[in-house]
C-alpha cells in the first residue's frame, strides 16, 4: 500500500494541523497494522513514494486522476494507493458565560479521499467526505473550556472512519 503525502489546505494553526495529521495516522494504523506489529500490511516508504511521484507528476496536484494514481502505484509495486486532502474547516463557537458558563466548539471537516486498486485500475473510494466534530465544556470564569483541536480531531476521525470502512 502507498499513502501519498497528505495535502493540507485547511489553513489551521500548527496545533490543529498536527492533531489532524495524528488522527489520520492513527486511523490508517488501525485499518492497516504494520507488518512489524503483527499485521500483514506493508506501506511504501516516504522516500519511495516521493520518488514515484517525481517520476509520475500529477497534472493537478490537488485533483489527481485515476491513471496518475495507478502509475504511481505500479512503480511502487503496491496493490493500493491512498490520496487525502483536507479542505478549510468551518468552525463555530457557541455558549454563554456569567460566572459559570458552557462553551461548545464545532468544526465541519471536509476531506477529499481516494483509494485506488492498482491491479484492477479502479477506485475503491472516490468522494468528498464531510463530518462534524465537536467539543463541549463547562467553565468557571475563564478557567477551562472547549477545545477547538479536540473538535478537529473528532471530525477528522469521523471522516477517516467513513473512508476506511467503505472498502476491505
Amino acid at each position: 500500500m502507498a499513502v501519498l503525502p497528505y495535502i493540507d489546505q485547511s489553513g489551521m494553526d500548527e496545533k490543529g494541523r498536527k492533531v489532524a495529521a495524528n488522527s489520520i495516522k492513527d486511523a490508517l494504523k488501525e485499518k492497516y497494522p504494520p507488518a512489524k506489529k503483527g499485521g500483514v500490511n506493508t506501506v511504501a516508504s516516504a522516500k519511495a513514494v516521493a520518488k514515484a511521484m517525481q517520476n509520475h507528476p500529477f497534472e493537478n496536484a490537488d485533483a489527481p486522476v485515476l491513471a496518475e494514481l495507478v502509475a504511481v502505484g505500479k512503480e511502487l509495486g503496491v496493490d493500493r494507493v491512498i490520496y487525502m486532502e483536507m479542505e478549510p474547516p468551518r468552525n463555530k463557537e457557541t455558549g454563554f458565560m456569567v460566572i459559570v458558563g458552557s462553551q461548545t466548539y464545532s468544526s465541519v471537516i471536509t476531506m477529499k479521499l481516494k483509494c485506488v486498486d492498482v491491479k484492477t485500475e479502479k477506485y475503491l473510494f472516490n468522494r468528498i467526505v464531510e463530518e462534524v466534530g465537536s467539543s463541549s465544556a463547562v467553565a468557571f470564569w475563564k478557567i477551562g473550556g472547549a477545545s477547538q483541536s479536540r473538535a478537529v480531531k473528532k471530525g477528522v476521525a469521523a471522516c477517516m472512519t467513513e473512508f476506511l470502512t467503505a472498502f476491505d
